[in-house]
C-alpha cells in the first residue's frame, strides 16, 4: 500500500473534476471566511447558552431552545460539510497533506 500516492481515497487522482472543485472550494477566501464565521458563531451560541436550562434561579437565555437547535443542525451541516470537502481535497490518511495528518485538524 503507498500512502504518498498520487491518489485520494484510493480513487481520486490529483487532476480528477470533483477533487479539482474541493479543493478550489476549500482554498477560496469566502469558504474560509464562511467557515470562521461558523467557528465565530458557534463560540459565541456557546456563551449564551446557560448550562442547565431547567435549573431555578439561571434566569432567561438570550436565545430560545429552538432558536439554539436551529443554529446547531446549521453549524453541524457546515462543519460537515467543510470536513467533507477537505478530505475530498487533500485525502485522509494517504497522502502527505491528508486531512488527519495535520495536528491542528486531529484536535479540531
Amino acid at each position: 500500500l503507498n500512502l504518498d500516492s498520487d491518489r485520494i481515497l484510493f480513487c481520486l487522482y490529483r487532476e480528477h473534476p470533483i477533487r479539482r472543485a474541493a479543493t478550489y472550494c476549500v482554498q477560496s477566501a469566502t469558504f474560509q471566511a464562511l467557515i470562521m464565521a461558523s467557528i465565530l458563531t458557534s463560540c459565541v451560541l456557546l456563551a449564551l447558552t446557560p448550562a442547565h436550562r431547567d435549573l431555578p434561579g439561571d434566569g432567561e437565555s438570550v436565545i430560545t431552545l429552538e432558536q439554539q437547535r436551529w443554529i446547531d443542525l446549521a453549524l453541524t451541516i457546515a462543519f460537515t460539510v467543510e470536513f467533507l470537502l477537505a478530505v475530498l481535497s487533500t485525502g485522509l490518511l494517504g497522502p502527505r497533506d491528508a486531512y488527519f495528518r495535520s495536528l491542528w485538524n486531529v484536535v479540531d
